[in-house]
Order: structure tokens, then C-alpha cells, then sequence
């Protein structure tokens, strides 16, 4: 027994430190089972070869013997197991034994003799079809004479499954961010746990980036993802703060305020104040924003005419009312208008104007001031007797939308000057038909998916208009022309400790995707039960974020046109519930949006 075993530890010692061809593995495994079969004649075992199998990758041959102990065995010294680990299991069950020479390692060497140790691995080979069940692994081991250089060489090399993520916990603010993590390990690793639909990872080679949605709740959410790498998993944890607490008072704060002078307010110059604040816990109220005008010396502007004015009081004013639609809502550039002429200011010298704004609390009688700018903001100006311009089109719109075919849209110009001119058109607009009271703006097709947007001005005597124009991009669109399905494809899967052939199912789609070039397209096939349910996922690798069975992948459109005649997904079967089952194919664009959709295609499991 010893002869025969030491010969087997040698023998995979040197296989396993040389390259290998297939036929020589097949070979080795044929004359590793020949060894095994003497001992078990010379001790009156009965054995009986379930499976040949081998794997050849990285230069070494990855051997799967597997020897199948019959019902009713009850002694297993024959292959180096003490009877104590399956007596409980023989007379019921059939099991695998399956040696693993890659798990071959060194205890130690002393006079040129090592004691190796090698696991054993026991499965059941009978609770589920097409996949065996892992009982116990024992480590077996035995001494040989190290001399071989080869057998150095291979001791030199081994090396345990390790993993390593970093870090491991994460904190973000309410405002949500992006963090990197780094997976170090000696194996493939993939994510075993993903996050809830507020977290997002992304992977790049051997890091992942973690990018977290703002967040408007009043208490602290936490959540988490994990890493797998064989038979070891990591766990990296997210916590992200709460924004504020439900009885915080409305709040607001004024970040900016700047103006811009001679702008066109209903073809009358005056001024834009612009202004960049944020309010909070008025989410849902109203509010109203107000800007209140003064003279040099601090004195009230008096209204004249009961226009841009304060209610009740008479005071020259101009306002805008707003709804926060979140509980923290920030406005970047909110503008308050109001023309030179109704501040009411007399003769044709310069004078210094100032005003304050306030944000009020209007959900409330009396409303009530939540913030008052701290300090005036001033302008100066000269009154003079004002040229007039208008310009209208047919529906008095100052914003032009043109269709992706482009169009034509006349505008009348009423000045008192004697003449005005046009500036600034976009390059793929054009003007045509200009008279002194008319012109016509044409605007060109547009052959991108984009849409675009440019503005131009009519200018007379110091006063222009600005005519924002916006096209549509072209149309996108895509189609899922035909689909089928290919059943129980065998593809090799790494499960920690071997290779396993495990059965598939791989959809076959021909489609095509048009107005998205250069950008990337989402092949998702989704798995229904056959009442028309979604059918739950079984495997956490293959699931969308609701827990619907899925699998998915990506392809870039190179083209205005893009053609797929054969794209393909991979599920495996296992991740599959039983049962009658239908699959559909659904073509997202960059944005999640869906593009096209497929029939579904019936099938059983």
C-alpha cells in the first residue's frame, strides 16, 4: 500500500510540475486509477470508475478522479479515509471521492524526506441531479523521498486562495459620492451580494467604484455588498448620514446674488437680478421670493402706475413665486425682472439704485420671512427716453422648437428705430426673406441623436431680443427582429477548488440599434413564469434588483445603424427556477431607458 500510494503522490508531483497535452493527462488519470484498482485488489475493495476528467490550464494538468464507493461499503481504508466519516452515510447513498492534486502542500523537510499533505474531497452524488453535494474534505498524508527537483520546484509554487478588499467600510454624506475599492486576490473574484438600487458599483480590472444617490431622509440608512473569490467572501459595509431632522424650522440661504443690466423685459430695457439660494423643510409649500428697491439715501421706491409694486404699500417691488419639490431644493440661477421705466425715476442724469431680497414662507397667514439678504446689492443707471423693439412670431413665443426635420418660422419685427439687424444665428440655422418689418428663420435637419440648442438676438438701437432656439435629435430607435434558444449547453464553471461542467442555456438575439452611435447599448433577457409573473432568481449573480431571474450584457454601437445577427447570453441552469418558463429580450439605451422589446419565447426546465 505504501509502495503504490508514494507512487501516486510522485506521480502528481511531476505531472503537476511540468506542461501537459491532453492526451497526456489522459493518460496519467488512466494510470492513477490503475494504481488504485491494484490496492483495492490486493485488499479485497471493490471499486468502481464513475467519471474521467481532466483539466489542462496554466501549463499543469488539473486532474478530477473520482471513485465511486458502491451501497453498502462499509470500510474505506483502501483510499486512505477513516470508515468513521461515512459509516453514518454508506447504506444509504452513493458517494465521490474526488483527489485533488492541486491542494498538494509541504509540512516540512528534513533529510531529504517530505511529508505532503493532499485533500480528499467526499460528495454525494445523488441529492441533486447534475450537481454533487460536498460532504466532507480530509487531508491525507505521506512521506516521499524529496530528490526530485521537480517535487521542489512544485513546493516552491503552491500558494493559498487569498482576498483581501480595501476598504472595508465606507461613509458618505447625504449628498451621496463616489468611492474606490481595491480586491486583491489570487483568484477571480466577482460580487457575490450588490447593493440596493441607492448604491452603484462599477468594476475596472481589479478595483470597483461605489457611487451613492443623494439622500433627503431624516435618519441614517446603511447597507452593504460582497466579494467572492473561491471560498472566501468579503464583506464591505456603506452607512450614509441622514440630511436633517423632520423638526428643523424652514430654512434658507442666499449664496448670491449678481445682475445684468439693459436686458429685454417685454421689449422694455431693464435689469435681471439672478440669484443662487437653497431652502429647506418647505418641500411641497409655497414660497415667494422678492426684491425690494431703494435710493442712495435708504428711501423706499414709490410706485407710480401699480405695476412691480408691493401689495397694500405701494412700494416699487418685483417677485416670483416658487414650490420647493424636495426637502433640501437649490436654485442655481432663479431670476427676478423688472424694467428701467418702473422704478420711476426722473430726469436724464446717472443715479445709484439698491435693493434687498427676501424669501418668504407664503404656506402660512401672515407669510413669514425665512431669510433677508445681508446687505444691498447696487446698480447704476442713466433714464433716457427708450428706443422700443418687439418681436413675435404666430404663437408670441420667444422659444422656438424645431422637429428633427428642421422647418421655417417667420418673425415680425415693430421697432422705432429706423432699421435693426440680426446676429448670432446658429450655424445650422440661416435667416432668409429679411424686410424692414419681417424676417424668416430656417432651421436645417438635424442627422444627430442629440438635440441641440443656440439662440439669436435682434438688435435696435442698443435693445435686443434673444430667441432661443432648441431641435429634436433624431429619432432612436431599435428592433429585436428574432430570437431562439440553445438548451443545456456544457461550459466549464471554477467553483473555489476544481473545475465542474455545469449545463446552460444560451439565448441567441438578432437586432438592431439606430440614433445611438458611439454609445453603449444593454442586452437584458428577463425570465418569466408562465403565468406572466416574474420567476424569482435562485442564483444572487443572476438577478435583477427586484429578484427577478435575468442575465444580461453589453455591446457599443458603431454605427448610426448597428446590426447584431448573432449576440449571445449565458445563464446557467441552476440559476433557473423549475418549471414552464418564458424569456424576453429587452434593449436598453445609456440612460436604463428601454428601446425595444422581444415576444417571449416559451420554454421548460
Amino acid at each position: 500500500m505504501k509502495r503504490i500510494l508514494m507512487s501516486v503522490v510522485v506521480l502528481f508531483c511531476y505531472l503537476y510540475s511540468c506542461a501537459m497535452t491532453e492526451n497526456d493527462g489522459i493518460a496519467y488519470i488512466q494510470n492513477y486509477y490503475r494504481l488504485l484498482s491494484e490496492y483495492a485488489a490486493a485488499e479485497n475493495v471493490s471499486l468502481a470508475r464513475k467519471i474521467e476528467s481532466m483539466h489542462v490550464g496554466n501549463g499543469y494538468v488539473y486532474p478530477d478522479v473520482e471513485i465511486n464507493l458502491g451501497r453498502g461499503m462499509t470500510e474505506t481504508e483502501g483510499v486512505g479515509i477513516k470508515s468513521v466519516y461515512l459509516a453514518s452515510v454508506m447504506s444509504r447513498q452513493n458517494l465521490l471521492l474526488k483527489f485533488v492534486p492541486k491542494n498538494i502542500l509541504s509540512e516540512g523537510n528534513n533529510n531529504g524526506i517530505c511529508t505532503m499533505v493532499y485533500k480528499l474531497y467526499v460528495y454525494s452524488s445523488n441529492e441533486q441531479p447534475g450537481r454533487d453535494v460536498l460532504k466532507y474534505s480530509v487531508s491525507l498524508r505521506m512521506e516521499i523521498q524529496n530528490s526530485d527537483r521537480k517535487i521542489r520546484s512544485i513546493l516552491k509554487n503552491t500558494h493559498q486562495n487569498t482576498l483581501s478588499v480595501s476598504p472595508s467600510n465606507l461613509s458618505f454624506g447625504s449628498s451621496g459620492g463616489t468611492r474606490t475599492i481595491t480586491v486583491s486576490s489570487n483568484r477571480d473574484w466577482s460580487i457575490s451580494v450588490n447593493t440596493a438600487s441607492w448604491g452603484h458599483l462599477t468594476r475596472n480590472d481589479n478595483t470597483l467604484t461605489l457611487t451613492v444617490d443623494n439622500y433627503m431622509g431624516t435618519t441614517e440608512r446603511t447597507d452593504y455588498f460582497k466579494i467572492k473569490a473561491g471560498d472566501k467572501e468579503e464583506r464591505v459595509n456603506i452607512r450614509q448620514n441622514a440630511l436633517y431632522n423632520d423638526t428643523l424650522k424652514p430654512f434658507a440661504k442666499i449664496n448670491s446674488i449678481t445682475v445684468s443690466q439693459n436686458q429685454d423685459i417685454d421689449g422694455r430695457n431693464g435689469i435681471v437680478i439672478h440669484m443662487a439660494f437653497k431652502v429647506q423643510n418647505m418641500k411641497g409649500k409655497d414660497c415667494r421670493v422678492g426684491a425690494y428697491f431703494y435710493d442712495s439715501d435708504g428711501n423706499a421706491l414709490v410706485d407710480l402706475n401699480n405695476s412691480y409694486c408691493t401689495t397694500g404699500e405701494g412700494k416699487v417691488s418685483t417677485g416670483k413665486r416658487i414650490k420647493p419639490k424636495y426637502d433640501e431644493t437649490r436654485y442655481d440661477d432663479l431670476q427676478l425682472r423688472i424694467p428701467y421705466s418702473e422704478l420711476h425715476q426722473s430726469g436724464t442724469y446717472s443715479r445709484t439704485i439698491k435693493f434687498l431680497v427676501v424669501v418668504w414662507d407664503y404656506s402660512i397667514s401672515p407669510p413669514k420671512k425665512i431669510v433677508r439678504s445681508s446687505s444691498y446689492t447696487t446698480f447704476t443707471y442713466t433714464p433716457d427716453v427708450e428706443t422700443y423693439l418687439k418681436v413675435d412670431n404666430n404663437t408670441t413665443n420667444k422659444v422656438k422648437n424645431f422637429p428633427e426635420s428642421g422647418g421655417r418660422e417667420t418673425y415680425y419685427v415693430n421697432t422705432s428705430e429706423s432699421s435693426y439687424e440680426t446676429c448670432v444665428v446658429p450655424s445650422w440655422c440661416r435667416i432668409e426673406n429679411k424686410t424692414s418689418s419681417s424676417f424668416t428663420l430656417v432651421c436645417e435637419p438635424n442627422t444627430t441623436s442629440d438635440e441641440r440648442r443656440d439662440y439669436m438676438k435682434i438688435k435696435a438701437g442698443g435693445k435686443e431680443i434673444r430667441i432661443d432656439i432648441k431641435q429634436e435629435g433624431k429619432s432612436s430607435e431599435a428592433k429585436v427582429k428574432n430570437c431562439r434558444l440553445e438548451h443545456n449547453l456544457t461550459k466549464s464553471v471554477w467553483d473555489g477548488d476544481m473545475w465542474l461542467s455545469v449545463p446552460h442555456l444560451r439565448i441567441h438575439c438578432h437586432f438592431n440599434v439606430a440614433g445611438h452611435k458611439g454609445e453603449n447599448i444593454r442586452v437584458c433577457a428577463f425570465f418569466y413564469y408562465s403565468n406572466g409573473n416574474s420567476a424569482n432568481a435562485v442564483d444572487s449573480e443572476f438577478r435583477s434588483p427586484d429578484g427577478q431571474a435575468m442575465v444580461q450584457g453589453v455591446g457599443r454601437c458603431t454605427y448610426d445603424d448597428s446590426v447584431w445577427k448573432d449576440y449571445t447570453l449565458d445563464i446557467p441552469n441552476y440559476a433557473l427556477p423549475n418549471g414552464s418558463l418564458s424569456v424576453q429580450i429587452e434593449i436598453h439605451d445609456k440612460d436604463g431607458k428601454s428601446l425595444a422589446k422581444s415576444s417571449h419565447i416559451s420554454f421548460s426546465k
